[in-house]
């Protein structure tokens, strides 16, 4: 029982000391690879000392499988209820824990009686394990801390409080015909432990690119892992029961590391492309749509880690001794924060100009490079092994040369791993195995280029810049007046965009520095998604060292986190200096309808396509500022909420589609900012809204794909006729306008849109929609009217031009027209159904361009049967009644 405590509570240690994002403001876009190996080493290197410490009066007495079953149990218990709201299921947890250590505590006999300190042993050692579920993942550097030290302990005390197994037979022959472990056997056990701590990163990476890439799909990666580890030492174990027997077949396992590493990476490069994960998922009766859920990833991870897996369990279980593990430990703890620099890059200039990479290595060949070690490590420790004559000492330091040969000289390439899930894999321009992850430049359906970092988009491609832009404006916004200024300082945490760099550089910022956990590779990405160098903008890409001594030193008035989604960031040590204003957006749908937010940060909720909710975590001078300004569309932050609401346990995530998994977060969250409202508003309109959305068809247009809900629709509507709407109001009822446009809903159209749009004129959007709707009811001197109003005071935009156009064509203002379109071709030159309804407009205006016109639309589209009745001399259809937008799709009257 012993055994399987230690390994349960290791469980739970090395399972919470895994680095959320946010564990401080600087990595709230992504994980400092230093930081993360560093967390992942002291887990490590915890479970080793609380074995050195705690068994140490015992050191004969360990049973590797009992630790192994117990890790895989402590640490899936812990990842499966982190963040979940079923306290019923977390006090089951508890209460068996608690039961296993009494049991522990009380086994002297049926005779004797227990010692009362025991007891009280037990039972603190059962509450440090209730505080390391209930604490869950650790949401700052403090936290952390208290996770190792309660795991530390509770380690410690259990070696010294739970009664140990009797002693079998065979395992006393076994320890009376053993030697000690000698100093040079422990010495290569330490050597093999680094070497299988970089074996299992470099397979581990791969399998992650295919996964979801969250920290739920990590768990389940790792749970599968010890779960094949436990079964190989099962089935393997057993079969070497001697001392001498143990030891060599330990060295063997160790010295074949590099068969298992090259069986684990021929099966990720099968499964690498399109067609290989297609034929491998439905093999098992699954597709690719189940990429990201609990079946498929799963399948992925045990078929890519069995062979690694089964190796080392059972090279654990032939350690019996807690010194010949704590050893394997200590290894795989030092060998962890050497990853990162062996998985570095160097960045130079190109042979032909600019910048590129001029060496990388990657995550296969570490895994081989760690094979390679681990062998090197057997081949001391068999040497060394004192239960071994000369001849088997001799076979087994053969056999463990030739797996080092092995792992050094096979040859393997780069697994190159690009969304082989997706309909239609990208085309990468860039791809780079970094130590922070799997770094990419993809090009768009639209030709644009955008970054990602472990499939998470690190920016939007540029067809999706404007809701990014946005952000930018609002995070300015919100700052004091007197930081808003020409020497205003930024730093951004994230990747520098076009779009991004204009928005800051048209609102006035000074400089903008930039920083991230891919700092290294950040010129690279600039340059690539600039298509040249962005200088002009000032600031430089600062590592985080640099920029936590900037930020400490007060020198920027704003630190801007644009965002990225893809996982929950951690709220909890955000800390900046007062006068500095924090923006730091995120995503709903990555779950934070439980998630605690500190009372000095505010909440900005943002929605501008009514299919997404986002929220940004606020801090700084400027927001009593913002709250009290009254102005249209000015962004006005929100109390924190202090309810929560029940969130599913990871489980229920993973076995939840992600789209349905994100419509569920996004409803539940706008329900738990809905709370936070006195007097049911917007924010109780947008709970409705959320919750009322459901499955749609991929194909449709984002507009047909939103669900309307009548109580919702009133709630906006209401809000954005109030006296002074806030930015988010505005933005939900350009959201509104724009999908009960594309839906064509006239109806409430006029319904819901009149009264806003006559209470704050101009209002472009809103305007555009009582447009459309007054051509739909077949009313287009209304729509003049309307237009001409709204186009006098606004620059507009090509669909605006175009659809005054189309109404003046319809009270035969031909000449109108014509201006109109030539007005849209000014804003749009590419768009060829703007100039061919120019070209018509011309001929119908009698307009001496007109047949040239449309002589040259007819080139490129020679069959069009909207030009073909305009060729000649007449008479000319009349213009067709209703609402034809410039996209192409046709609207007939209504």
């Amino acid at each position: 029982m012993r055994s399987f405590l230690i390994g349960l509570y290791s469980g739970l240690v090395l399972s919470a000391l895994r680095t959320p994002l946010g564990l401080d403001l600087l990595q709230v876009a992504g994980r400092l690879p230093e930081w993360s190996m560093a967390y992942r080493a002291a887990a490590l290197a915890i479970v080793a000392v609380g074995l050195a410490v705690g068994m140490r009066r015992a050191p004969e007495r360990l049973s590797p499988i009992a630790l192994l079953g117990g890790a895989a149990v402590g640490f899936t218990a812990h990842w499966s209820l982190d963040g979940s709201s079923s306290h019923y299921s977390v006090q089951v947890g508890f209460s068996v824990l608690l039961v296993l250590l009494v049991v522990a505590a009380h086994r002297r006999g049926p005779d004797e009686r227990p010692s009362k300190w025991r007891i009280v042993g037990a039972a603190a050692v059962a509450l440090a394990g209730w505080l390391l579920l209930s604490q869950g993942t650790p949401a700052g550097h403090q936290e952390a801390l208290v996770s190792a030290a309660l795991g530390l302990v509770s380690i410690v005390a259990i070696g010294a409080l739970a009664t140990p197994e009797r002693a079998r037979p065979d395992a006393v022959r076994d320890i009376l015909e053993t030697r000690p472990a000698s100093i040079g056997g422990l010495a290569g056990l330490v050597i093999a432990g680094a070497g299988l701590a970089w074996m299992g990163e470099g397979v581990a990476r791969h399998v992650r690119e295919l996964g979801g890439g969250t920290r739920i799909h990590d768990g389940l990666f790792g749970t599968v892992f010890l779960a094949l580890a436990l079964f190989g030492a099962l089935a393997f174990a057993r079969l070497f029961k001697r001392g001498g027997s143990r030891v060599l077949a330990r060295g063997i396992l160790l010295g074949a590391s590099g068969l298992g590493a090259w069986a684990a990476l021929r099966v990720l490069t099968n499964i690498s492309t399109p067609r290989g994960l297609d034929r491998f998922s439905r093999r098992f009766g699954l597709d690719l749509s189940r990429h990201g859920m609990l079946d498929l990833d799963a399948l992925i991870a045990a078929t890519s880690f069995v062979a690694p897996a089964f190796l080392i369990g059972t090279a654990l279980a032939l350690c019996r001794r807690p010194r010949e593990l704590t050893a394997l430990l200590v290894g795989a703890a030092a060998g962890t924060p050497l990853i990162p620099v062996l998985l570095g890059y160097e960045i130079g200039a190109g042979p032909e100009g600019g910048l590129a990479v001029l060496s990388s290595a990657h995550a296969a060949g570490l895994g081989m490079a760690g094979a390679a070690l681990a062998a090197a490590g057997a081949l001391f420790a068999v040497a060394a092994a004192g239960e071994l004559d000369f001849r088997r000492r001799a076979i087994g330091a053969a056999l463990a040369i030739v797996g080092g040969l092995f792992a050094l000289l096979i040859p393997i390439r780069q697994i190159q791993i690009v969304g082989p899930w997706l309909l239609h894999p990208p085309e990468a321009t860039l791809i780079l195995q970094a130590p922070e992850g799997l770094i990419t430049v993809e090009r768009a359906t639209t030709g644009g280029l955008h970054a990602l970092l472990d499939r998470r988009p690190l920016c939007p491609p540029p067809e999706q810049e404007g809701p990014d832009v946005e952000r930018v404006h609002l995070s300015w916004a919100l700052m004091s007046e007197a930081q808003r200024t020409s020497e205003t300082k930024v730093l951004l945490l994230g990747q520098l965009t076009l779009g991004r760099a204009l928005a800051l550089f048209d609102l006035g910022a000074g400089r903008v520095d930039r920083t991230a956990s891919w700092y290294r590779a950040m010129p690279l990405l600039e340059e690539t998604l600039f298509e040249g160098d962005p200088s002009w903008l000032g600031g430089s890409v600062l590592s985080p060292g640099e920029a936590r001594d900037r930020i400490a030193s007060g020198e920027y008035d704003l630190i801007l986190a644009p965002g990225a989604g893809g996982e929950a960031v951690s709220l909890q040590a955000l800390d900046a200096p007062a006068e500095t204003t924090v923006v730091v957006w995120l995503d709903a749908a990555d779950g934070y309808e439980s998630a605690p937010v500190p009372a000095d940060l505010q909440l900005l909720p943002r929605t501008l396509d009514l299919a997404e909710l986002g929220l940004a975590v606020v801090r700084g001078p400027g927001i009593e500022e913002a709250s009290a300004r009254r102005e249209f569309g000015w962004p006005r932050p929100l109390p924190a909420p202090t309810s929560e609401v029940d969130s599913p346990s990871p489980l229920e995530l993973l076995r939840t589609r992600p789209e349905r998994r994100a419509r569920a977060a996004r409803a539940a969250f706008a329900r738990r900012l809905a709370a936070a409202e006195r007097i049911p508003g917007i924010l109780a309109g947008l709970a409705l809204h959320f919750e009322a959305q459901g499955q749609s068809s991929p194909f449709d247009s984002w507009e047909l794909t939103v669900e309307l809900e009548e109580e919702a629709m009133v709630r906006i509507s209401e809000a954005a006729a109030g006296p002074a709407p806030s930015a988010l109001t505005v933005q939900a009822a350009r959201a509104l306008a724009a999908v009960l446009r594309g839906k064509r809903r006239i109806e409430e159209i006029e319904r819901f849109l009149t009264v806003p749009a006559e209470k704050h004129a101009p209002w472009p959007e809103l305007e555009l929609a009582l447009g459309q709707a007054d051509l739909e009811f077949l009313d287009p001197e209304s729509a003049v009217k309307r237009l001409s109003r709204l186009l006098d005071g606004w620059g507009g935009n090509p669909a605006a031009w175009a659809m005054l156009a189309e109404a003046h064509g319809q009270v035969g203002s031909h000449g109108e027209a014509v201006k109109c379109l030539e007005r849209a071709r000014e804003l749009d030159p590419a768009s060829h159904l703007i100039e061919m309804r120019l070209a018509v407009a011309l001929v119908r205006a009698g307009d001496p361009r007109g047949p040239e016109a449309l002589e040259e639309a007819l080139e490129e589209h020679p069959d069009d049967p909207e030009l073909l009745p305009y060729v000649g001399d007449g008479p000319y259809p009349p213009p067709p009644a209703g609402y034809h937008p410039i996209d192409g799709h046709v609207h007939e009257p209504h």
